[in-house]
């Protein structure tokens, strides 16, 4: 098994411009959006104005950046990936398994991403990069311990909404 880039190369199409960023004006903006409801929403659970919610999970969920996710566990991970270890094209890599039955918030919903591969812009669906999760380069099959500090691309079919 390889690089999570190098193997979504069957699932994305071409896409012949870069699409999809609004400047870093407007990027700020939207973090600082983001991140002000996020905190008010923990505040608020904290506070006990808002009921703990049970995670929702189900396929292709509408998750968006801000929102707080659940990975799901080992066992239902394994039931949805190929012998390859891929789901709709996308690796679950072994590093990946530490982080299931854990919340997180997702950065922002994967639409482009370069592929080194093929040296071409690429699009995608239905992926998401979450916060403080990346890899450690640890088990690559390769001798040598990779350091590029990754993020994992995270299928949404593998993510319950916890809120």
């Amino acid at each position: 098994m390889s690089c999570q880039l190098e193997s979504l190369n069957h699932l994305k199409s071409p896409n012949a411009a870069f699409e999809g960023t609004d400047g870093p004006v407007e990027n700020a903006k939207i973090k600082i959006r983001v991140r002000f409801w996020t905190l008010a929403r923990r505040v608020a659970r904290t506070l006990g104005r808002l009921p703990k919610k049970r995670p929702v999970c189900g396929p292709s969920l509408p998750i968006s950046p801000g929102d707080i996710v659940l990975v799901r566990s080992e066992k239902e991970i394994r039931a949805l990936l190929s012998k390859e270890g891929s789901y709709k094209g996308c690796y679950f890599m072994e590093e990946m398994f530490a982080y299931c039955g854990k919340e997180f918030e997702v950065i922002k919903e994967i639409v482009n991403f370069f592929d080194e591969a093929k040296r071409k812009m690429v699009r995608t669906r239905d992926l998401v990069v979450l916060k403080d999760v990346q890899c450690g380069g640890r088990l690559q099959p390769r001798r040598e311990k990779c350091d590029r500090t990754c993020f994992f691309f995270w299928h949404k079919d593998w993510l319950c909404k916890a809120e």
